[in-house]
């Protein structure tokens, strides 16, 4: 396979391919942020990587179109909601949207690594972080 033209021989797996990408992808992306951070020396390092990685520009990236949303944005708002109603009531407003997205990102991580490798420090690290910062006084009726 090259990853020049992503052309599928006739005799590669679309797995194969599929997979060859997203490495690619992904060192691609590491080797960005080591250099983003490396050419902001006086920046905290971890400031650097946070607003990279997070950056607005990649909610389009290469300025794709907007993918369906329907169904999947009315879940997530939903879960959004629910978030909210048991937050304490002096919890900052975007509170339920950072408990949300930690939680999503925490059990997307897990399914990646598993079980044995590192899957459950994950979720347990992310339960105990937010419980830790938030568990006090929710308003569930």
């Amino acid at each position: 396979m090259s990853t020049d033209n992503w052309q599928l021989r006739d005799d590669e797996p679309r797995d194969a391919l599929l997979a060859e990408a997203l490495a690619q992808a992904g060192e691609n992306s590491l080797r960005r942020l080591r250099e983003r951070m490396r050419a902001q020396p006086n920046v905290p390092p971890l400031r650097v990587l946070v607003d990279a990685y997070l950056a607005n520009d990649y909610m389009d990236p290469d300025g794709a179109a907007d993918p369906p949303r329907g169904e999947a944005e009315q879940r997530l708002r939903a879960l959004i909601g629910l978030v909210r109603e048991t937050l304490p009531s002096d919890a900052p407003d975007n509170s339920a949207w950072m408990v949300v997205a930690t939680m999503t990102g925490a059990l997307q991580m897990a399914r990646v690594l598993g079980r044995d490798r590192g899957g459950l420090r994950i979720l347990d690290a992310c339960r105990t972080a937010l419980l830790a910062r938030y568990e006090h006084a929710g308003r569930v009726d």
